[in-house]
């Protein structure tokens, strides 16, 4: 995925000063700190590693608590 970014912004991008905004999915809970979310890092790696885009990685907190009651399943 980081790769495929990384080739699209070259490409479309080549001679442009380039920002890319990350969300990183910050956890409610201790519990879901546990799950793997390396998505994102791979990612900004990638698009730091193969691009000269300015990567800024904001983290996001999805909080269960407070979701709207008409999008509950």
């Amino acid at each position: 995925m980081g790769n495929t970014l990384a080739r699209y912004i070259r490409t479309h991008f080549p001679h442009r000063e380039t920002f890319v905004v990350v969300a990183t999915i910050d956890p409610a809970t201790r519990w879901h700190r546990f799950l793997p979310s390396q998505r994102t890092d791979e990612i900004a790696h990638a698009l730091r590693k193969h691009t000269e885009a300015v990567v800024c990685q904001i983290p996001v907190r999805i909080d269960p608590a407070h979701r709207d009651p008409a999008l509950r399943a």
